[in-house]
């Protein structure tokens, strides 16, 4: 009998600080010597970014007007900085970890593009996987939407609140 992972679905309405809460809190937890694996994608100085949870580097997600885009609405996001995003979402080139952030599972992600197939590929390799917790942002209009997406049977909704509670 295989084991599903232990998935934390951090919820809140949209601009709420949760990426941004989500960065404080890994920062803390890898101070504390937690190994956490994925990304997170706080606003910073007005701008959104893909920060690698081990904080080594970062991608600037809004498109320059020059570039390959995905756009969802009247956003423009870089291709380059997803694929980039999407290659950090590879659990298995990292190892062992205690959490895995996916920041965050969106509308992109609903329609099969943005940060897939890489978001479905974390909760498959971690399906027989009960060391690692997966913490994955969802803004709270679409979490009905991503747990049927997703077949989501065990996790855990919380709000940026109850963070420092994992």
């Amino acid at each position: 009998m295989s084991l599903k992972p232990k998935i934390i679905l951090l919820t809140g309405p949209v601009h709420s600080g949760k990426s941004n809460s989500l960065l404080n809190w890994a920062k803390m937890k890898r101070e504390q010597g937690a190994r956490i694996g994925g990304l997170t994608n706080p606003s910073q100085d007005g701008e959104k970014w893909f920060i690698s949870a081990e904080f080594e580097s970062s991608r600037k997600m809004n498109a320059t007007d020059d570039e390959p885009a995905v756009r969802i609405g009247k956003y423009r996001f870089s291709a380059a900085a997803f694929a980039w995003a999407r290659e950090l979402l590879q659990p298995e080139l990292g190892g062992r970890y205690d959490y895995f952030l996916i920041d965050e599972i969106g509308k992109l992600e609903l329609k099969n593009i943005g940060l897939e197939p890489a978001v479905k590929g974390v909760f498959e390799f971690f399906q027989n996987n009960n060391e690692t917790t997966i913490v994955a942002i969802v803004r709270e209009s679409l979490l009905e939407d991503v747990i049927q997406h997703y077949g989501l049977e065990k996790f855990k909704v919380i709000t940026k609140d109850e963070l420092t509670n994992i």
